[in-house]
């Protein structure tokens, strides 16, 4: 009886599982091609509308699927877009109110997933609890910097978590920016605001190798290295900016090779005199009078040959006649 109850049972919760995945896998159409990450708010809490509304903005609303209750968020990232940023613990993923639970992990600690990079497959995280208790609430800071430096690349923001819990927050998308070092972070929360996340990010470097051709031969072969905001270093590839060894000159002020900068309406020609265009003489010697151009001459030529031709042929059919 025993063993007939529990076999009931494990068919049952069997089929609650299978009816909690099946929303998510079929949202999407089957010839839709990519990777799907699913974050699931659990049995305590909800994603923010604002949370949904970012991701349809992105990703655009054929490819996100969440369900009523804001408890269950599916994005198909195509093949080239990435990651997108989790949601946030007891920001863009919050329990309900005077609840005992708190937040304590979207993302799994020890996961690959990196917000903002390529994705490789698909994931399907579910929300972590803990009980509060007694325990007071404690700010954090979260940092997001340049690497090396204290530049931000994105505005640092504050939070409150349960002090004496473990918090887990994971790096967001940061356009033009890859995350380096751990991704995804756990600390416990201390009082006092004593808690700080940060999360370095090195410049994404764009780089043109252009190669450039005189008359068939290969003159320069370099890279154009672009980084964030339009910057650009032009060089061998190894970052180099302008050539050592000078000022740089403004253009106007720039030196014609060979001498004095000479404006262009008195440059003079090669070879001597500067000659004016309505004399400058033809090739071949004669000038040609004004209002004759070749294709005038060229045309009559070929007029006074067809009519040679016509009056050839018109003589041998009248020879031809006389013979006969």
């Amino acid at each position: 009886m025993r063993k007939a109850f529990m076999k009931r049972f494990a068919a049952v919760l069997m089929a609650l599982c299978m009816l909690a995945a099946l929303p998510v896998a079929t949202a999407f159409a089957a010839d839709d091609t990519g990777y799907v990450v699913t974050f699931r708010a659990g049995e305590h809490g909800s994603f923010t509308p604002a949370y949904v509304e970012s991701l349809v903005s992105e990703y655009g609303a054929d490819n996100v699927y969440y369900n009523d209750t804001n408890t269950v968020v599916a994005v198909l990232v195509m093949d080239e877009e990435t990651a997108p940023t989790a949601p946030v613990p007891n920001d863009t993923l919050v329990t309900t109110a005077g609840s005992n639970y708190t937040v304590t992990a979207v993302v799994d600690a020890d996961t690959n997933y990196v917000a903002g990079n390529p994705m490789t497959s698909d994931y399907d995280f579910v929300a972590q609890y803990a009980l509060k208790g007694d325990r007071n609430e404690g700010s954090y800071l979260v940092q997001y910097l340049l690497q090396g430096t204290n530049e931000e690349v994105a505005p640092s923001v504050r939070g409150t978590a349960t002090v004496g819990l473990p918090l887990t927050l994971t790096a967001i998308a940061v356009d033009e920016f890859t995350v380096v070092g751990d991704a995804v972070q756990t600390q416990e929360i201390l009082e006092d605001g004593q808690t700080v996340f940060t999360f370095y990010y090195t410049q994404t470097v764009h780089v043109n190798t252009v190669t450039e051709y005189v008359d068939g031969d290969v003159v320069v072969n370099y890279n154009d290295v672009n980084l964030v905001g339009g910057a650009g270093v032009v060089g061998g590839g190894d970052g180099a900016g302008a050539g050592d060894g000078g000022e740089e000159i403004p253009d106007e002020e720039t030196p014609q090779a060979g001498g004095e900068d000479i404006p262009d309406e008195s440059t003079p020609q090669a070879g001597g005199e500067d000659i004016p265009d309505e004399s400058t003489p033809q090739a071949g010697g004669e000038s040609t009078p004004a209002g004759v151009s070749m294709p005038m001459v060229v045309g009559g030529v070929v007029g006074l040959l067809a009519i040679l031709l016509i009056v050839l042929v018109a003589l041998r059919k009248r020879k031809g006649g006389q013979e006969e």
